[in-house]
C-alpha cells in the first residue's frame, strides 16, 4: 500500500476527492487478505438476498420459518458455493 500511496504523490497534485477515488481503486485492485474482494462481497450479498426471498416464498407456502430457512440454504447451495467458506477457515464447512 505504501508504494501505491507513493505513486499518488509522484503523480499529484490532486483534489481530495480525486485522491480518495484513486486510493479506493488501488484498494480494490490489490491482493486482499485471504482473497476477500468487493466482488466476493457482492456475491455474498446476492446469495443471502436470494436466501431471504426464498425463505419468504416457502413461508408463504405454509412452511415454518426454521424449516423454510433450512430449505432455502439447501437450495442455495445447489446454485452456488458459500462465498464465506474459505480454505483457511478454522470452522469446518
Amino acid at each position: 500500500m505504501t508504494s501505491q500511496a507513493a505513486r499518488f504523490k509522484v503523480r499529484g497534485p490532486f483534489t481530495y476527492k480525486v485522491a480518495r477515488d484513486l486510493e479506493r481503486q488501488a484498494l480494490r485492485t490489490e491482493d486482499p487478505i485471504y482473497g476477500w474482494t468487493p466482488t466476493k462481497r457482492s456475491e455474498e450479498h446476492r446469495r443471502y438476498s436470494w436466501i431471504k426471498r426464498r425463505t419468504a416464498e416457502l413461508q408463504s407456502a405454509g412452511m415454518e420459518y426454521l424449516a423454510a430457512s433450512d430449505q432455502a440454504y439447501l437450495d442455495a447451495s445447489e446454485w452456488w458455493p458459500d462465498p464465506t467458506a474459505h480454505e483457511y477457515s478454522a470452522v469446518p464447512v
